[in-house]
């Protein structure tokens, strides 16, 4: 996947306020839109993941990559900020790596991506990335479609209840599973 120019998103924010909230908003929906699939969402990565490409992959379930990967939060070092990224980056590396990693436009590897939670996975070779790959299948292709959905759901869903209704919610979403579920064999995969 090609990325984003980011001179250009420098442009569009220097311009009518009103077309860079226009792009902004778009974007944000996209990357909603991926976090809330009900399917599991893996990245696979090899070369650079810059700025919404970083972004992406942090709304990603399961992100993949190669230790000599280049990862950076760019925008910042060209007058803009993260905007729409900035929650899945703290969902994805949690509030004080994200804020260090946004705030100083931070560049690592692969090896770094996984040491602060970008990267749940390794690979030091192509082969070892296309192994990642089939093993995070064969986990995500073993569970039952409903409880991945409904589980996808819950993670989501817990984070925008509030506290005093995290129990009934949980048991709500519970509930039905069991019935569902039963005797399904497959889940989904997004790449």
């Amino acid at each position: 996947m090609r990325g984003g120019d980011l001179k250009g998103f420098s442009r569009l924010a220097e311009g009518p306020r009103e077309d860079a909230m226009r792009v902004s908003t778009l974007i944000g929906e996209v990357l909603s839109a991926c976090n809330e699939l009900p399917q599991v969402t893996v990245a696979m990565i090899e070369g650079a993941a810059m700025a919404g490409g970083l972004g992406l992959a942090c709304c990603c379930d399961v992100a993949v990559g190669m230790n000599d990967a280049k990862f950076g939060f760019s925008e910042t070092r060209i007058g803009i900020t993260p905007a729409q990224i900035a929650r899945y980056v703290i969902q994805k590396c949690g509030y004080a790596v994200g804020r260090r990693l946004m705030l100083t436009a931070a560049r690592f590897d692969g090896a770094q991506a996984a040491e602060v939670g970008v990267l749940d996975r390794v690979a030091t070779d192509i082969d070892a990335l296309n192994a990642l790959e089939r093993s995070v299948r064969a986990d995500v292709l073993s569970c039952a479609p409903g409880a991945v959905a409904a589980c996808k759901s819950l993670i989501i869903g817990l984070e925008r209840t509030p506290d005093h209704e995290k129990v009934h919610f949980a048991a709500e979403n519970f509930t039905p599973l069991s019935s569902r579920t039963r005797g399904q064999g497959r889940g989904g995969l997004v790449y």
